[in-house]
């Protein structure tokens, strides 16, 4: 299994936006578990408002990556931000590419093929320290590259199967298993969906236990995002927010509450789940009438969670600060309004990462209005995509 609900989320043709209409919680920042440490927001039925993309961020900033014969991106799978660059995975031809901050490009991270050094097929990028970290899950193998030489400073190997890294510091990685069977790691008939990697010492600490009875079906939905920049890690059959941390340990942070119909409807799939073998065909069917969440991104201030609810795409702001809560949903369109530079393609995609208190999408080099913006019409249809880096307000009124 691998991507599952990404895959199924593209065969249908259904995108998340960057932002939709908002309706604020009542008094959700009032509520905690039983810890008192970690918040408890209750998700009910969808309401549908449209919103102004002003509302939730001060500008856009249009980033053409630049296009060569020889650099040709397919299609972004994974955008990873550093301080100095960003580094785009492209799926179809499963490289590396590091442009600086204003597109220009600077160099392929590692070579493919099945020599030392070489990756077979990269799953995740991401950045910690001025270094640059590849995971083949093929090879379960990370690459470690530095970040301004692009040199290849060490590869360490685990026996763990994952779709997903996140570093933590020096030492510690998180991998992220996304359902599939690490056998070597069952205790007590559950399976860790998350392991905790030590690549200097191989220490391993297993974490978000799951029952393996789960792992017969091929339908269990995975997100297109579960590890933020900042830590936090979304499990989505837990319906729960953790923050991660070196100790290492899954702290919980946000605990989503879901309200009748949508907790009854949640109960019955994975019911389903653990007496019967679900395929992936029939994800689409058992996971409308509850929140399947498809992505998590963080910021300094913000996290954003999109998610979908039968016909409805939803989104979830969380201000840090102040510990509100922001949701809107809209069924069967995607209402937000750019009225920063009336560019409607920014409401069609997904966010791809963040870095510092800015989010990241991409653009097509053909979508319609940039022939109308004063680099726009030097665009060919085949160019690389744009990436557009959206400023979020310091605050949300």
């Amino acid at each position: 299994m691998k991507h599952l609900f990404s895959k199924h989320l593209r065969e249908i043709g259904i995108l998340f936006s960057i932002a939709m209409p908002f309706i604020l919680f009542s008094c959700q920042t009032n509520l905690k578990d039983e810890t008192g440490k970690a918040v408890v927001v209750k998700i009910a039925q969808p309401t549908e408002n449209e919103i102004k993309l002003s509302l939730i961020a001060d500008s856009l900033v249009y980033i053409p990556l630049e296009t060569q014969n020889d650099l040709l991106i397919g299609q972004i799978t994974k955008l990873s931000v550093s301080d100095n660059y960003l580094y785009v995975l492209d799926e179809i031809t499963s490289n590396v590419f590091c442009f600086t901050h204003d597109g220009k490009f600077v160099r392929k991270i590692g070579n493919r093929g099945v020599g030392p050094g070489e990756y077979v097929e990269i799953n995740d990028v991401t950045t910690y320290s001025q270094q640059v970290y590849l995971w083949d899950g093929n090879l379960r193998k990370i690459f470690i590259y530095d970040g301004e030489s692009g040199e290849l400073k060490q590869e360490v190997k685990t026996d763990y199967w994952a779709e997903y890294i996140h570093v933590i510091d020096d030492s510690w990685i998180a991998l992220y298993g996304d359902y599939k069977n690490n056998t070597a790691y069952v205790e007590n008939g559950k399976t860790p969906n998350v392991l905790f990697w030590n690549i200097r010492t191989g220490e391993t600490h297993p974490a978000s236990w799951i029952d393996s009875k789960m792992l017969q079906s091929s339908g269990i939905y995975g997100s297109l995002t579960v590890f933020t920049d900042c830590g936090s890690y979304l499990s989505t059959l837990d319906n729960c927010l953790y923050q991660m941390n070196s100790r290492p340990s899954l702290d919980k942070k946000i605990i989503f509450a879901l309200e009748s119909p949508l907790a009854d409807a949640f109960d019955n799939y994975k019911e389903k789940l653990l007496s019967t073998r679900i395929e992936a065909y029939e994800v689409a069917e058992l996971i409308q009438g509850f929140p399947s969440w498809a992505s998590v991104n963080e910021t300094d201030k913000y996290l954003i969670f999109n998610y979908q609810i039968k016909s409805c795409q939803c989104m979830l702001i969380h201000n840090k600060e102040t510990g509100n809560f922001i949701e809107g949903c809209s069924k069967g369109k995607l209402p937000i309004r750019n009225d920063i530079d009336n560019i409607d393609g920014i409401s069609k995609l997904y966010f791809l990462s963040s870095h510092g208190n800015i989010l990241y999408t991409s653009l097509p080099p053909y979508m319609e209005g940039l022939d109308k913006t004063s680099w726009g019409k030097y665009l060919k249809e085949d160019d690389n995509p744009i990436i557009v880096a959206i400023h979020m307000k310091k605050a949300i009124n």
